[in-house]
């Protein structure tokens, strides 16, 4: 038979027991609890396109078929004037010449070379040399449809004169996009042409007549004066002929009013005057 203080440890010993085992409980279920939330964050969420990244094929190089280009370039360019050159790719060698001839609005500027090539679906084109101004209208890229050619037009325009001046055109073949891959390209045809950049006459006529544009609003300025300083001397010899011609006609009058009094009209007084005159005899 237990006593009193006997009973009491048990009952202290069953509470304590019980409370490890609650507390345990917990730990546990916060356990599984938080494994449970951190392998969520690792599924993808329905809809909303996230989850693990997934590794990426890199864009591979685009495929070809067989083709031809034809491109024009002048021999001879002129400062400060604009050629066109024009780069054309269709599925035929003269498909390519006729399809460049028509974007000229008359004769094509300068020789035009052909080539055959691997067309691509998608492709660009690119010109690019020194000392030269290039204007590029159209986009870059283009889609090629085999029954259609593609065309890429430049106005150019030299920016100093030279004697074999380097031109170059490449053309590429664009892939498609993957991911966060750039499109793989893959030059297809590039071609240097030589250009000699040369001086217009009429271009060399405006540029001595800028040269010596100081000199022409000098001599301009002094021609000004001239003609003023001739029209006022004009004047003055006028004006000096005018005053001559008054005097004249007034020492012409005073003459006559003298001759007048000296030989009067009156009939007594020249009798008078023919009887004085007689010698005595």
């Amino acid at each position: 038979m237990t006593g009193p203080s006997q009973d009491g440890e048990l009952v202290a010993d069953h509470q304590s027991s019980r409370l490890m085992s609650c507390l345990l409980g917990i730990s546990v279920a916060a356990l599984v609890i938080g494994l449970w939330m951190w392998s969520l964050r690792l599924l993808p969420v329905v809809g909303s396109g996230e989850g693990p990244s997934k590794p990426v094929a890199a864009p591979t190089a685009p495929r070809t078929a067989t083709g031809n280009v034809a491109f024009n370039h002048p021999d001879v360019m002129f400062l400060g004037r604009r050629s066109q050159i024009t780069l054309v790719v269709a599925a035929g060698e003269r498909q390519a010449v006729a399809a460049l001839g028509k974007s000229f609005e008359g004769a094509v500027d300068g020789a035009i070379k052909t080539a055959p090539i691997q067309a691509a679906p998608k492709m660009a084109a690119v010109l690019h040399g020194l000392d030269f101004r290039i204007e590029e209208p159209g986009p870059r890229v283009k889609v090629f449809v085999e029954n259609k050619p593609l065309q890429w037009s430049w106005y150019v325009e030299p920016t100093r004169l030279g004697r074999s001046k380097r031109l170059r055109v490449e053309l590429y073949a664009v892939g498609e996009a993957v991911g966060n891959y750039p499109p793989a390209t893959k030059l297809l045809h590039e071609y240097d042409a030589e250009v000699d950049v040369e001086f217009h006459w009429l271009e060399r006529m405006l540029l001595h007549a800028r040269e010596l544009q100081p000199l022409a609003v000098v001599l301009t300025g002094l021609g000004a004066i001239g003609t003023m300083l001739m029209v006022v001397w004009k004047l003055n010899q006028q004006l000096r002929a005018w005053r001559r011609g008054r005097k004249s006609k007034a020492s012409a009058n005073q003459a006559g009013s003298e001759v007048s009094v000296a030989r009067p009209s009156d009939p007594l007084a020249s009798s008078l005057v023919g009887h004085t005159q007689q010698p005595s005899s």
